[in-house]
């Protein structure tokens, strides 16, 4: 018994084995040896009829343009909502500027009403659906509260300072 195939391998009587392909054999995921030569690809059935082939694509024609995909731009936004956003934008840009170009006073006013601008706009955007932009009303709103107490915190610092200075001259 150790000298027959196993039973998946045995072959009934007077049938021969299958030819061995002539020169190397390659594994499809192997690269062939330095000399030798790779197999042909099989070759793809001739077709003489698109009807043979039911899931085919279409035939391309000639000079036709892609589709666009563009993005639908929505409700528009409210105006206060982008005022909001611009006069928060300019309060901090203010407070940061203010050492640099001296616009302390005439910047730090925008933060203020941009809270006030902000917050209106809000309801305006709840109350009428056809306007957008809740989002930038709601950052002109925060913008303008991080402006007013920066510019709060500024200004009591500016106080000090000068209370400071005035007590070392005092003192002299």
């Amino acid at each position: 018994m150790s000298d027959q195939e196993p039973a998946s391998q045995q072959r009934p009587e007077g049938q021969t084995p299958p030819p061995v392909p002539p020169g190397p054999v390659f594994s499809p995921y192997e690269a062939p040896a330095y000399g030798d030569v790779a197999p042909e690809p099989p070759a793809a059935p001739l077709t003489s009829h698109p009807a043979s082939h039911p899931a085919s694509y279409p035939a391309p024609q000639p000079f036709q343009v892609a589709p666009q995909y563009l993005a639908h731009p929505g409700a528009p936004a409210h105006p206060l909502a982008v005022t909001a956003l611009v006069l928060g934008i300019l309060g901090l840009a203010g407070l940061v500027l203010a050492p640099l170009l001296g616009l302390t006073f005439v910047l730090v006013v925008c933060s203020p009403v941009a809270i006030v601008l902000g917050a209106r706009a809000k309801r305006q955007i709840r109350q009428q659906p056809g306007y957008g932009g809740e989002t930038m009303a709601a950052t002109g709103f925060w913008l303008g509260i991080a402006g007013t107490v920066l510019g709060a915190i500024g200004v009591l610092l500016l106080l000090a300072f000068i209370a400071f200075i005035a007590s070392l001259f005092a003192a002299a």
